[in-house]
């Protein structure tokens, strides 16, 4: 049955900083129009939350779809909170990389055929990741991966990528802290168990679980 017919209204959880709602809105709001739909309603991430507050607010408003405007990080974390129910996740791609968008083919930054899809395309199934983390004391902590889990060299890129880096050097940005973190000694100790197969011990500069 076609989402249209379904449902009343939409929900878009957006980062102000990546994604003015005045870009948005008049854009969200006509093709919402045009395809039946109900008025829109708007949450905002702040810098505290990526986005788990807001998605959860969104999914309480009684939405029939959510739209995520934002880079991969607004996208994963609301990814977490939707994958317990059944209500669908469209993405509106305006983050640094936007990696998640353009592995399912979507152009970059087409934010017009990206709202088109999300009221009048087909629901699409795909997989969500989860690390298992052991801290040094025994304690666990798991975390959503829609795109790659990386341990060593790359946690080290994601976490010292300041957010003014990116923003005025887009993806590149990345580049520039991966030369102040590198020093030529950053390999871990890693253990890779893979079903069926020996496991083996290595040394390695960064680990990754890809989707």
């Amino acid at each position: 049955m076609p989402r249209a017919r379904r449902s009343r209204f939409a929900a878009v959880v957006y980062n102000p900083a990546k994604a003015p709602r005045t870009k948005l809105a008049p854009l969200v709001d006509r093709t919402a129009t045009a395809s039946g739909w109900g008025s829109t309603q708007w949450f905002p991430t702040d810098p505290d939350d990526a986005g788990v507050k807001a998605t959860r607010r969104a999914l309480e408003s009684g939405c029939a779809l959510v739209m995520v405007s934002g880079g991969d990080g607004t996208v994963r974390t609301a990814a977490e909170v939707l994958a317990a129910t059944d209500i669908p996740m469209a993405i509106l791609p305006q983050g640094t990389a936007n990696v998640f968008a353009r592995n399912l083919g979507m152009r970059v930054p087409a934010l017009g055929r990206a709202v088109e899809s999300a009221f009048r395309g087909e629901d699409r199934r795909v997989d969500l990741g989860e690390a298992v983390i052991t801290a040094p004391d025994g304690t666990t902590s798991t975390g959503p991966f829609l795109v790659v889990a990386g341990i060593g060299l790359d946690g080290e890129i994601m976490a010292r990528t300041t957010p003014v880096e990116k923003r005025l050097l887009g993806w590149l940005g990345y580049i520039s802290a991966a030369v102040r973190v590198f020093n030529g000694d950053t390999k871990v100790r890693t253990r890779i168990e893979v079903p069926g197969r020996e496991a083996s011990t290595t040394r390695a500069s960064m680990t990754l679980v890809c989707n």
